[in-house]
């Protein structure tokens, strides 16, 4: 899945696009409700259903057309849908979300306009490979897991996408591997991730990108992905999987949740999901590490995008942070440059392992710095993706050191500052490490974005309450019998 042809994913992304913005009109509100974009991933699933099936006799899209030109209404669509997807995934032990969330979308109350989107999505042919590929690919380009799922005016860029490979490349999946992803989002990187008979388990407390992940897991090949609608924090699924432990678990967690109260879990009867149990400690963004640690084979891999601050800044971690660098179960941090996404937050990509109990007094952390020009140069990919990731997992599975990008560094040279795990302080000069024009420039031009993206969501909003108001005030009276 890793190969990308940007050209025609675009299209695919502009198609998606159109879509989204047709079933967002007020004439579709009766029907799906203001959920214009899991409507679209929805149909597209059933295309993709519908291409696998052998008897054109059970093409959906062919009934709901038939449908269509006999009764010119959409009266019979959810029951064509619903028993559909009831004999294509009634055996499947995870599809009931997507069976479930079918009470969302009325698509018998569908208008008549709504035959031209049949169309333009009978257009897709998943009957081939890749088509299919440039469909998911396309996908999450969309869906990237920085974003949520009422915020997606703009397709994401190839430098987002090469940080979701890059995670993907990092963990290192082969066949037939368990996959765990506990704030799973609209599941691009278990997608991205995906290799033949992988088993995939994911929690998302969001049933709109949940429903959407059991989607696009099962389009990209992965074997009966359960997703659950929950919160790792309040109640992670494993608790349903008591004695199961992962070969693989990736996440990007949300980051307003960074500052949880280990303390929080000493009352809660999961606190064993957790590494170290009973912390006294706030844990930050580690309390994710601690829980994929727990949950972690062996022999397993971990790979956490959080925010670079935990690896300094958040004093109160440095505890939890020491105590998981001393047992083995920090294997490297990558500093990612500050424009790979866009967000003023900066990134890392947190390397784990499980690590044992005894501490390891010559414990060192492979760090990785590509937030500087050095770094930029030598992983510096095609001009569709910012970081060569095939690369970047090379040169952190050889541990390979190259003067100012990456280094092994002691538990003991960190202890003189703070155990401070940033990678740049350990590979720049103090000159290096003073603010560079080239970087305001791109920090300046990251914030005008995200104030141009305020206004015009503001400008959406304001057209739509207008709408509102407008519909409302254009009812026609009715006078008292």
């Amino acid at each position: 899945m890793s190969e990308i042809n940007n050209l025609k994913s675009s299209r695919i992304i502009s198609k998606i696009k159109y879509l989204e913005h047709k079933l967002s009109d007020w004439t579709y509100y009766d029907a799906i409700r203001g959920r214009s974009l899991v409507t679209v991933v929805y149909l597209l699933f059933l295309k993709y259903l519908s291409d696998n099936e052998l008897s054109e006799e059970k093409d959906v899209f062919k009934k709901i057309k038939e449908n269509y030109e006999r009764e010119r209404t959409f009266g019979y669509n959810k029951n064509i849908i619903r028993e559909f997807l009831e004999e294509k995934l009634s055996s499947e032990e995870n599809n009931n979300i997507i069976l479930k969330y079918i009470n969302e979308l009325h698509f018998e109350s569908m208008p008549l306009e709504f035959i031209s989107l049949i169309d333009i999505i009978s257009d897709i042919d998943f009957s081939i490979e890749e088509e299919k590929k440039e469909v998911i690919i396309a996908l999450v380009r969309r869906f990237s897991p920085f974003q949520s799922v009422t915020s997606l005016k703009d397709a994401i860029e190839c430098k987002d996408i090469s940080l979701i490979l890059s995670a993907a490349a990092l963990l290192d999946v082969t066949d037939n591997m368990e996959i765990y992803d506990f704030s799973c989002g609209m599941g691009t990187l278990l997608t991205m991730s995906v290799s033949a008979g992988n088993k995939v388990y994911g929690e998302e407390e969001d049933i709109e990108k949940a429903v959407i992940a059991a989607i696009l897991l099962y389009m990209a090949g992965a074997n009966n992905p359960i997703i659950e609608v929950g919160d790792v924090l309040q109640r992670p699924m494993t608790v349903n999987y008591k004695e199961k432990l992962f070969d693989r678990i990736i996440s990007a967690p949300p980051i307003n949740d960074r500052n949880m109260n280990a303390r929080k879990l000493m009352q809660m009867a999961y606190i064993d999901e957790f590494l170290f149990e009973y912390s006294t400690l706030e844990s930050g963004a580690w309390i994710y590490a601690r829980h994929m640690i727990q949950k972690l084979k062996a022999n397993g891999k971990g790979i956490l995008i959080a925010p670079i601050s935990i690896l300094s800044r958040e004093g109160v971690t440095k505890e939890d942070r020491t105590r998981l660098a001393e047992r083995g179960s920090i294997e490297a941090i990558i500093q990612l440059p500050f424009t790979v996404i866009k967000s003023a937050i900066r990134l890392c990509i947190i390397v784990l392992r499980k690590g044992h109990d005894n501490t390891a007094k010559d414990a060192a952390l492979f760090l990785i710095d590509l937030s500087n020009r050095k770094g930029n140069d030598y992983f510096k990919a095609s001009k569709n993706q910012s970081i060569h990731y095939e690369k970047l997992a090379a040169v952190v599975a050889e541990k390979k050191e190259i003067d100012g990008i990456s280094r092994l560094v002691t538990l003991k040279e960190m202890n003189s500052t703070e155990m401070n795990f940033t990678p740049a302080i350990y590979l720049r000069t103090i000159s290096e490490m003073l603010p560079q024009r080239e970087n305001m420039a791109e920090m300046i031009s990251v914030h005008r974005q995200l104030l141009e993206k305020y206004d015009e969501t503001e400008h959406d909003l304001n057209t739509a309450l207008s709408n509102y108001y407008t519909m409302q005030t254009e009812k026609p009276f009715k006078e008292d019998a």
